[in-house]
């Protein structure tokens, strides 16, 4: 006598279950190494002195037809020298009419 063990497995279900599994897992390392890297920084500038700094000037970052970008320079003081930072990253400014 030969005897057949059926399963009752749906295929859908099975590959729902793992594309939802590996959603997860990947949410999770990614928030991991997010976290991980804010957790470094904060312990890194947590015993920094705060200063005053100030905006200084901008220079155009970019120009396209869509609008233009700028790159905003800041100036603060520190033991009476004076520094001078700008962002490393574009800021557009919106008009009216672009925001509607």
């Amino acid at each position: 006598m030969k005897s057949e063990i059926k399963f009752n497995i749906n295929f859908k279900t099975i590959v729902s279950s793992l594309l939802v599994c590996s959603a997860l897992i990947i949410g999770i390392v990614c928030l991991y190494f997010g976290i991980k890297d804010t957790y470094k920084l904060n312990n890194i500038t947590k015993e920094y002195s705060t200063t005053n700094g100030y905006f200084k000037d901008y220079d155009i970052y970019s120009k396209s037809k869509d609008g233009i970008t700028y790159k905003l320079i800041y100036t603060y003081e520190v033991d009476g020298k004076e520094y001078t930072v700008a962002t490393d990253y574009g800021i557009r400014i919106y008009t009216r009419k672009e925001q509607q």
